[in-house]
């Protein structure tokens, strides 16, 4: 186990790590470019969907406050120290569960959908949280038919009739 320290704008996070997890010795650059593109905002309910050692629902958690973030991961270790270390940055309302994707997941209405996934070893994952979080997302329905891009390692949902749909997935570097 590691300690690793990670600012984000005016943010400081202070996380256990594990070399067993993903990027366990600094924040992964597809992450925080994920995290540069995202507007958080008063009223969002966010989930951090296979949040490793919880870097991203942390920070979502300390600008938008404790309550209104859940974090997900299906490896026990991840959600032992994000657990760890959502108490060790003051936050201690905030849900950490273990499910593989959303299977456990009882938690519903998010606003915002923030994943980092595993690509490196196929796109199956990744298409699985991209197809569930776009059907499990609090907006208005439409008639259109929605589509995911990927722009600077940041793949974002899309429907003609909303614009910009709140998810984003982040292509992992390390």
């Amino acid at each position: 186990m590691a300690t690793i320290t990670a600012t984000i704008g005016d943010c400081s996070l202070e996380l256990e790590t594990n070399p067993r997890l993903f990027s366990p010795r600094k924040p992964d650059p597809g992450t925080m470019a994920m995290l540069s593109m995202v507007a958080l905002e008063e009223g969002d309910r966010v989930l951090d969907l296979g949040c490793g050692y919880g870097l991203v629902g942390i920070y979502a958690a300390l600008l938008i406050g404790a309550d209104n973030v859940v974090l997900v991961d299906v490896d026990p270790l991840a959600v032992e120290l994000a657990g760890r270390n959502t108490t060790r940055n003051g936050l201690t309302a905030t849900k950490v569960y273990q499910s593989d994707g959303f299977t456990n997941l009882q938690e519903s209405g998010f606003t915002k959908i923030l994943c980092n996934p595993p690509y490196h070893q196929d796109f199956s994952t990744p298409k699985h949280f991209i197809e569930k979080g776009f059907n499990t997302l609090n907006v208005p329905s439409t008639q259109g038919q929605g589509s995911c891009s990927c722009r600077h390692g940041v793949a974002a949902c899309e429907d003609p009739m909303r614009g910009q749909v709140p998810f984003l997935a982040a292509y992992g570097t390390q």
